[in-house]
């Protein structure tokens, strides 16, 4: 398992809904972390404040936790959850947490047994697994303030948070979807590890409490339960249908044509069917693919606005 600790003072047929969401949720909370921006080659930037006693080779050690935080290769699967716990991080604390990790994916607790049996089939250990610490008031990668607003009842909770750990795949897409249920199993080991109280799954900005996550972890990972399908508005009004969380299956998100309200309920329909011809893609999809008679080319918003990859279509 690769680690990294910073110990100075920071988704057949498919039935999705489609669910407005604050543009600021999808534009200001992360970039790095859940591999959506490109990824500058020295990584995220964080600060080189002295070292502690406790970590004698603090440089070392931040070019660690900016190579966890690496951009990933095209067609690979992402995956990345943040854990915010109180507290500061201590001393060997993250010795503590890949031993934790690693024996849960050895004998895991019979209510993630079948998504340990779903990592291991695809070939997945621990060792497969980037685990990051970092006090919260470290350089991070994303926006605590905008995670923290996005997740209701729990935000006060996140905003207060002393640490976060990030348990992030990034690589091959795995059998059985086997890096999203390998990276849920270290996120809740971590997470009550770390006595935290939520789990933000950085791809779609869901906040969830541990124990909701354990059971939203049990079923296998499909596009209805793992993809978030977003109408999001423009300034000029017109509404853009997108996905946030395909890279976790290995697919770029999608994005459609921009509509005036009246016409979402059309734009939606025609946008499902594109969404499924990418979905049930069994090889890698990119600019130039044909989707349901949608020839694809790459996204013109924000790179912030989409995760790892992203194509977009305009009949």
């Amino acid at each position: 398992m690769r680690t990294s600790v910073r110990s100075d003072s920071r988704r057949s047929r498919l039935a999705v809904t489609l669910a407005f969401t604050s543009t600021l949720a999808l534009t200001g909370a992360l970039t790095v972390a859940c591999g959506g921006a490109p990824t500058p080659p020295a990584g995220p930037s964080v600060s080189a404040g002295p070292a502690t006693p406790a970590v004698p080779s603090a440089p070392d050690l931040q070019a660690q936790f900016a190579a966890a935080l690496r951009g990933p290769q095209p067609g690979d699967a992402v995956v990345t959850y943040a854990v915010f716990a109180p507290g500061t991080p201590e001393k060997r604390a993250l010795t503590k947490l890949t031993a934790a990790v690693g024996a849960a994916f050895r004998s895991p607790p019979p209510e993630l047994a079948e998504a340990a049996r779903r990592a291991t089939s695809g070939g997945l250990g621990a060792d497969a697994l980037d685990v990051s610490l970092a006090p919260v008031d470290a350089e991070l990668p994303l926006n605590v303030a905008v995670i923290a607003e996005a997740a209701g009842p729990l935000g006060p909770a996140i905003a207060s948070a002393g640490q976060v750990a990030f348990v992030r795949y990034a690589g091959a897409p795995r059998a059985e979807h086997g890096q999203i249920s390998g990276a849920a199993l270290a996120a809740v080991t971590v997470a009550r590890t770390l006595e935290a109280p939520a789990i933000v799954d950085l791809s779609t900005l869901e906040a969830l409490p541990v124990e909701a996550f354990v059971a939203a972890a049990t079923p296998a990972p499909d596009l209805r339960t793992h993809v978030r399908v977003l109408p999001v508005e423009g300034e000029d009004g017109r509404l853009t249908v997108k996905t946030r969380g395909l890279a976790r299956f290995g697919k770029p998100d999608l994005e459609g044509p921009p509509v005036a309200p009246t016409e979402l309920q059309t734009a939606g329909a025609r946008f499902m069917q594109v969404l499924e011809g990418v979905w049930t893609a069994p090889g890698p999809v990119g600019p130039g693919f044909v989707a349901a008679g949608s020839a694809l080319s790459p996204c013109a918003s924000p790179p912030e606005t989409w995760d790892h990859e992203c194509v977009s279509y305009t009949k």
